[in-house]
């Protein structure tokens, strides 16, 4: 049925009536390694500060590597917004690449804190002798 015609019955056929694409294909894929890649970047960027640092190393933190994490974090996350203008075009790109930064930071935050919690418990429940 074409896009934005009278039918008979005067059904009014519009656009988004069409059914969605049927499979998977490259959109998807991109869009997927897009969300990873914002995720994979905040991870970067929190373990590129030394309280983050710490805990994800233990009992042996040392300085972390924070140039090498803040440009992996930064080629990330020019990655995933070059994936997200190919997928969609420049207008929706941003705005989906947007939504993706902020979800990707709530991941992280979560996956810091976790991991807070349990080097607190492992170090809590140690045996002392």
């Amino acid at each position: 049925m074409p896009c934005g015609v009278w039918t008979p019955g005067w059904r009014w056929a519009a656009c988004w009536l069409r059914p969605a694409r049927a499979g998977g294909g490259a959109a998807d894929v991109a869009l997927v390694l897009a969300a990873i890649a914002i995720y994979a970047a905040w991870v970067c960027a929190a373990w590129a500060m030394p309280r983050h640092w710490s805990v994800l190393r233990g009992s042996q933190p040392g300085p972390p590597p924070a140039a090498l994490l803040r440009t992996g974090a930064l080629l990330l996350v020019t990655g995933s917004l070059g994936l997200c203008i190919a997928r969609d075009g420049p207008a929706f790109g941003v705005l989906l690449w947007l939504c993706l930064t902020c979800v990707g930071a709530w991941l992280s935050a979560l996956t810091q804190a976790m991991l807070a919690v349990a080097a607190r418990r492992s170090s809590r429940f140690k045996d002392p002798r």
